[in-house]
């Protein structure tokens, strides 16, 4: 089968299947399936901060270049770890996946989050040829915040003062595929809508304050 074709189903089947993935991995488990190889705390960003470092769970038998699947953590912006990568499972199924860490809001405010993913998948592209990736078919999937974070690489892919941070330049943050479980979307919605909205947000949801305080000059 084309090469293309395959991936291009491939992705198509991350939509139909990641519920079964998830029943078959526990969120909380780090085991590393029969048959895959997992490259741990590479650096997507070169002498950045500690936490910008990714896993790649490489299947150990392939055929042709493997379609990529990037895991993004939740956590309110302001916890979580790749260590937790329920799309390991699909290693075992012809893709690679690479789990991320980001800056979380009280290392860094928005937009840090989103920059450090673009870095991520740049880094992925720059890296295509050395870890046999098919840097044409990258897809991305996460959970609460990091459904948040996949929304936005969905619909940025222009936007190139997010892909200021890290090295590849020359390479493409933009993805082929998003799997946005349960992100929000309605940021300005969530403080409410009438009053001093900084403060009715500081009390309804810190987490998105903390995220967002940069905007408000802190």
């Amino acid at each position: 089968m084309n090469m293309t074709i395959k991936s291009l189903m491939g992705l198509v089947v991350l939509l139909a299947t990641c519920g079964s993935a998830m029943s078959q991995v526990k969120p909380a488990s780090s085991r590393v399936p029969e048959g895959v190889n997992v490259l741990r705390d590479l650096a997507y960003v070169q002498n950045g901060h500690e936490r910008n470092c990714l896993d790649l769970y490489l299947p150990k038998k392939t055929d042709g270049l493997l379609p990529v699947i990037v895991w993004i953590h939740g956590g309110a912006w302001q916890a979580g770890s790749k260590d937790r990568c329920p799309a390991v499972a699909f290693a075992t199924r012809g893709f690679a996946v690479a789990s991320i860490n980001y800056r979380l809001s009280q290392h860094a405010v928005f937009p840090a989050q989103i920059e450090d993913c673009k870095a991520a998948i740049r880094w992925l592209r720059g890296k295509a040829a050395q870890y046999n990736l098919d840097a044409n078919h990258i897809g991305v999937w996460g959970a609460s915040a990091g459904g948040h974070l996949v929304a936005l690489l969905g619909t940025s892919g222009s936007v190139k003062e997010w892909d200021a941070r890290g090295e590849h330049r020359e390479q493409s943050s933009r993805v082929q595929c998003v799997v946005d479980w349960f992100g929000p979307s309605n940021l300005a919605s969530m403080g409410g809508s009438h009053g001093d909205v900084r403060a009715e947000l500081n009390e309804q949801d810190p987490a998105l304050h903390a995220l967002l305080q940069e905007m408000w000059g802190r």
